[in-house]
């Protein structure tokens, strides 16, 4: 909360206002008319040294007025504060009261207060003007982040493999602070996450990949429903994933894109046993692949030789070197 440090007098017309140290900004309010003045009054001056008394005057007058403002707009920048999860819950509890109780913005606003701890610990009551906006102006507070597209099957499997494999979901305190993270050697892998990652949410224009030190290249895939998705547990999403070809053949590809290998004599991929396992489920269900884990000296998913071609038709290689090498591969071990 902010608070006036010094006694100040602001004078607009025959009246003055007395700002305490004990008084709250917020508390403020300007009946006159004649105070109106003080909305036009100039910005500070840059050199406050050389600054005239008057001048020094209407710098405060300036911040005063500017403070209060922003403590006007705390609906705004109460949700803001909230996680898409709880802002969620709170805009469907606010349509459903609305339609079938009949209730207003003011009194909804009071409820979902008392409601919802995320804003009680705010300690201030959730503006009515923006349960308004969500009632009567069709404001949408869940358009602040990404939402997916459902039908984008391939899309949704290929970051669920993403998460199985290199990148990991951010879970910030901000709406806007929600994605999926990844910072990969190979750039194909990047620019294929941030393809996908985009047409999942339907946006216009393409995550931005970077490079960094160390010659990695970042991208971050932002959305609430994405982060909520990807923070589920492996067992809550396998049926999700099991039951749709589309989904498990953009799981797998982005897996093997992350942690899998080819060359040599095999086509591989390391992680945990229960990640391999399931990766080794989806191949044997979708695509007839038989591969198994094997156990020594760490956990590794091997693929026999015979399966290569059907792995190099079915699933293949999002990033072009692995894939090329597969192709090499198979023509130097005459696997047709």
């Amino acid at each position: 909360m902010c608070k006036i440090l010094q006694t100040r007098t602001v004078t607009a017309g025959a009246k003055s206002l007395n700002l305490r140290d004990s008084e709250d900004i917020s508390a403020i309010r300007v009946t006159d008319r004649s105070a109106y003045r003080l909305l036009s009054v100039p910005s500070p001056p840059q050199n406050r040294l050389k600054a005239s008394p008057k001048s020094r005057a209407e710098n405060e007058t300036w911040r005063v007025i500017t403070i209060e403002r922003h403590l006007k707009r705390r609906g705004n920048y109460l949700r803001k504060k909230i996680s898409f999860r709880v802002l969620k819950q709170m805009y469907g509890d606010a349509l459903q009261f609305h339609q079938k109780r009949g209730w207003g913005a003011r009194r909804i606003a009071k409820l979902l207060t008392q409601r919802y701890q995320t804003v009680q610990n705010y300690g201030r009551e959730f503006s009515w003007i923006t349960v308004g906006g969500w009632l009567y102006k069709g404001h949408n507070p869940l358009n602040v982040v990404n939402t997916l597209d459902w039908s984008k099957r391939y899309e949704l499997g290929y970051l669920i493999g993403a998460r199985l494999s290199d990148a990991s979901p951010v879970i910030g305190k901000r709406c806007n602070n929600y994605g999926l993270e990844t910072a990969s050697k190979d750039k194909d892998y990047a620019l294929e996450l941030a393809r996908v990652g985009t047409k999942a949410h339907q946006k216009d224009k393409p995550y931005v990949v970077r490079r960094y030190a160390g010659g990695h290249w970042r991208v971050y895939v932002s959305g609430g429903e994405l982060a909520e998705l990807l923070s589920m547990d492996l067992m809550k999403l396998k049926p999700f994933i099991e039951g749709d070809a589309k989904i498990a053949k953009g799981v797998t590809r982005s897996f093997f894109d992350g942690d899998g290998s080819v060359g040599g004599r095999n086509i591989s991929a390391y992680g945990d046993r229960e990640t391999l396992e399931f990766i080794v489920g989806l191949l044997r269900k979708h695509f007839m692949i038989n591969a198994y884990v094997l156990s020594k000296p760490v956990y590794r998913l091997h693929i026999p030789r015979r399966y290569w071609l059907d792995f190099y038709e079915e699933i293949g290689f999002a990033i072009r070197r692995k894939q090329r090498v597969l192709a090499e591969l198979i023509k130097e071990r005459k696997v047709f």
